[in-house]
């Protein structure tokens, strides 16, 4: 995994410190580093399961994928500070 290199080992959970791990926001979003870019991200983007929920949602088969950032989470990891959803506005 491309965090290994930073100390991080997904099969140690003590491995899970910020000194082991990349820039991850409060909110547990990774911005930096390529990260969306991976083989794992690019990967999920052609997932027959999750490309199938789109064309659904959206029906078209006509769809353009883009990731802006990752999503780190931990099993039992309780955040500090809880955060209120923000509103989402989609323009079609």
């Amino acid at each position: 995994m491309w965090t290994s290199n930073l100390g991080f080992d997904r099969n140690d959970l003590t491995t899970a410190h910020k000194s082991k791990l990349p820039l991850i926001s409060e909110k547990g979003m990774c911005l930096h580093y390529a990260v969306t870019h991976e083989d794992f991200a690019w990967d999920i983007r052609g997932e027959p399961g999750v490309v199938g929920a789109f064309e659904k949602v959206y029906d078209t088969k006509d769809l353009l994928v883009s990731f802006d950032a990752i999503n780190f989470g931990f099993p039992k990891y309780v955040r500090p500070v809880q955060y209120k959803p923000f509103r989402r506005l989609y323009k079609q």
